[in-house]
């Protein structure tokens, strides 16, 4: 927002794991018809934030295969955008990755930013921890992002994260009346719309 990276040109995004192995029957089973498949899953969270970030787009490329053995719908996914506003996003999901890409890693006309690392919020939780807890959402300070401009280099520390806003917003809606509310809601149905016609692009194209 700062225009510290100038123009835009280009955004890499990408959620990547190791999981060779199905662990859920329910997951082994699922066809892309089904809904199952990374594109589905993690693919909507990437599209979501390409979106939000630089406006409307267009699927120009896309790769989805499936490399697991017992994988019926999809697990190593690479899709091309064209936003409006002229950037170019990749996005990419893969459980087939040893080798972790950046999670994000994003060039402009005067600097670019790279950041490794996956969100903190997560893991967390799955370990017992509760949004209350002090070091809930806070990031290792390994997986801060870097800025470049004119060859210097910059830490950029991750800001903390706040699943917990989604919530309180939400709270307030239902208390003010829900659909009678003029209260906004924490996510206006029609973003994900949009991403939904984006992974119909995709798999036209694929």
């Amino acid at each position: 927002d700062a225009g510290t990276l100038g123009d835009v040109m280009r955004c890499e995004a990408s959620m990547e794991r190791w999981a060779p192995e199905i662990s859920k029957a329910w997951k082994a089973g699922a066809t892309a018809d089904d809904g199952g498949g990374l594109l589905f899953d993690l693919g909507t969270h990437l599209l979501d934030l390409a979106l939000q970030m630089f406006g409307p787009a267009e699927v120009i490329h896309a790769e989805i295969l499936a490399r697991r053995p017992r994988e019926k719908a999809d697990d190593d996914v690479f899709l091309v955008l064209q936003h409006a506003s002229g950037v170019l996003s990749h996005v990419a999901m893969n459980v087939n990755s040893q080798l972790h890409a950046p999670r994000f890693r994003i060039l402009g006309s005067k600097g670019g930013f790279v950041k490794f690392g996956i969100d903190p919020q997560e893991p967390f939780i799955v370990a017992g921890g509760r949004p209350t807890d002090g070091a809930y959402g806070v990031d290792d300070p390994h997986h801060y992002g870097t800025l470049e401009i004119d060859g210097v280099r910059t830490t950029v520390p991750t800001e903390r994260g706040a699943y917990q806003e989604f919530y309180r917003i939400l709270a307030e809606k239902i208390a003010d009346g829900g659909a009678a509310s003029a209260l906004p809601l924490p996510v206006d149905p029609a973003g994900p719309v949009e991403v939904l016609k984006l992974i119909e692009q995709a798999r036209t194209l694929a």
